[in-house]
This record gives structure tokens, C-alpha cells and sequence, in this order.
């Protein structure tokens, strides 16, 4: 059973009522984000707070969640377009790679995300989770820095129990992993992961792990402290999804592209509501979680999640 808690400011943010799609043809629910990116603050507020990337990019459709950072990035950093940008401070790092690097086996609008909890003035609290990620905005439900509504970017799927298809893709490389082992709990997991809504009111976070550091495997555990309030978190190794087995930093690049639908139904059956017809995929997000003295650093590219 996994041993940490990251979506406990999700389940106020996703609802219902965003366009669904036909279910009976493949649809792109979402593709990977722009060249440029909103940042969400440490704790939801309805917000962003900023915008990081290419300054030809109006309305941005993806953002940067920084939960529990312990020095969030607060500020603008604009871009001229088709260029590299980086934004960073001594926590956090999010570098936009626009031109691919064949011999980095970075391909074209790579995003990689970098955190370290031991920093030497900001050390992460010991037993406290800091997640980075990469999430698709879905159904209005933050404010842009100017005020106005932010773009939605994911539509909705058709109800999860009339799918036969429900797939993610995208290039992982751990480009570094490294740990001071400053607590007594340290380590990293690098995750793609779905978060779901139901007619009857309750919500889900399904998280698969490409690579636990601590080689912990999950085959559909329920995440610590949860259920909570009518939502649910479960977490499925890669392994328990494709049987490959789980991603090494000294791998390169990995291509995904995986059919978890089964594996989520299964799932759903734990709930309060076990009907996957009553049930929606509402979002996406994509990256890391930490604790401890550790230093990961993550590349993304090529996302896209199906549904028909």
C-alpha cells in the first residue's frame, strides 16, 4: 500500500459538466501541452498565479501544479517563441525544450521537471510529500492570472463503462535521481495518472507508476488516508498494468502507450459506486512525487490519453 498522500488538494477541483465526447469512436481526450504553461499555487485557491513559456501563447491549456513546494515559483518568465526557456529557484526547476537533442534523446517540446528537497536553505520537512507535475486544465476551473476563466484543454470522456479503450502515451527519460537520505523516509515515484468523477458525487485519482524508489509495487492499492470524503485514490504499478517492468533512471527514454481501462474498472468496483457507467475521466497529470532529500529530475513528451 502506498505510503504517501498527493491528491489531498485535487478533489475540489475537478467537476462535471465538461463536453463528452462520442464514445463510440477513438477520441483524443487531451495532447501534450504548449509551449507554454500557468502556474497553480501551493495549495488550490481557484487560481494561478503566473505564467511560464513562450509569450505568443495567449491562453495556455496546461499547468504547473507545485504542491507543498517549499519555494513556489511565483514568477512571470516569458519567452520569445520557438525557443528553450527554463524557470527556476532552489526547489524546482521546469525546463521547455522546443528543439529536439537527438543525442540527449530529447525530442522536440520536452518538458522536464526538476525538485530537490535538500537544497542547503530550503530543505523539504522531513514527511512532508512535494509533487511537480504537469496537469491538463479541465472544465474551467481556475481562474487565469488576469482574472478571466482559464482555457479548458480535456474533454470529458463518455461513461467509463461503455469504453473498450482507454489509453495513455508519452516519452519518459529520469534524466537524474539522487538522495542525500537527510530523513528517515526518502524517496521519489515518477507517475501518469487520471482523476475521475461520478453521477453519484464521488471522485478518484488513478495513478500509475512507471518507477518507485523504493521498488515499492502497487497493484491497484488504495493511497494512504484515503478513501476521504467521497474521494478515492488507487495507484497500479506499470508492471501490474503491461508487465514490463518498472523504469530505471539509467534508461533513457521510454515510449508508453498502455490500456488501463480494464485495471480502472477494477478499481471503480472498490468503490461506493461500483458502476463504471456512472463514471467520467475528468483530468490528467503527469510527473513526480518526493520526500526527503532527494533530487529527481523527469522528462516528458508526446502525451496524449485516449478513450473509445
Amino acid at each position: 500500500m502506498p505510503r504517501f498522500v498527493f491528491a489531498r488538494v485535487f478533489r475540489r477541483v475537478f467537476v462535471l459538466g465538461a463536453v463528452i465526447l462520442p464514445n463510440a469512436e477513438a477520441s483524443i481526450l487531451v495532447t501534450g501541452p504548449e509551449s507554454a504553461v500557468y502556474v497553480a499555487p501551493t495549495i488550490y485557491n481557484g487560481s494561478f498565479t503566473n505564467v511560464l513559456g513562450d509569450q505568443s501563447v495567449a491562453t495556455p491549456t496546461w499547468y504547473i501544479a507545485q504542491w507543498s513546494n517549499p519555494q513556489p515559483l511565483t514568477r512571470d518568465i516569458l519567452a520569445p517563441a520557438g525557443k528553450d526557456w527554463v524557470a527556476a529557484n532552489r526547489t524546482t526547476r521546469i525546463r521547455f525544450y522546443h528543439a529536439p537533442d537527438a543525442g540527449a534523446q530529447i525530442p522536440e517540446h520536452t518538458y522536464e521537471l526538476a525538485q530537490t528537497g535538500a537544497a542547503p536553505k530550503f530543505p523539504l520537512h522531513c514527511g512532508t510529500e512535494y509533487d511537480l507535475f504537469l496537469s491538463a486544465t479541465s472544465g474551467n476551473i481556475y481562474a487565469s492570472p488576469s482574472g478571466a476563466p482559464a482555457a479548458s484543454r480535456l474533454a470529458q470522456s463518455g461513461p467509463i463503462g461503455e469504453l473498450t479503450v482507454l489509453s495513455m502515451a508519452f516519452g519518459l527519460n529520469i534524466a537524474e535521481e539522487n538522495s542525500q537520505r537527510t530523513c528517515a523516509i526518502n524517496y521519489v515515484g515518477y507517475l501518469a495518472a487520471v482523476t475521475l468523477n461520478s453521477t453519484s458525487g464521488l471522485s478518484m485519482f488513478y495513478q500509475v507508476f512507471l518507477r518507485d524508489s523504493r521498488g515499492d509495487l502497487f497493484n491497484n492499492s488504495s493511497c494512504t488516508g484515503y478513501p476521504a470524503n467521497g474521494t478515492y485514490c488507487y495507484s497500479a504499478s506499470i508492471e501490474y498494468i503491461t508487465g514490463q517492468g518498472m523504469q530505471l533512471p539509467s534508461s533513457g527514454r521510454v515510449a508508453y502507450d498502455f490500456n488501463f481501462l480494464h485495471h480502472l474498472v477494477e478499481a471503480i468496483s472498490l468503490t461506493r459506486d461500483p458502476d463504471a457507467s456512472h463514471w467520467a475521466v475528468t483530468g490528467l497529470y503527469v510527473g513526480q512525487i518526493m520526500q526527503g532529500g532527494m533530487t529527481p529530475a523527469s522528462r516528458w513528451d508526446g502525451i496524449v490519453l485516449r478513450a473509445y
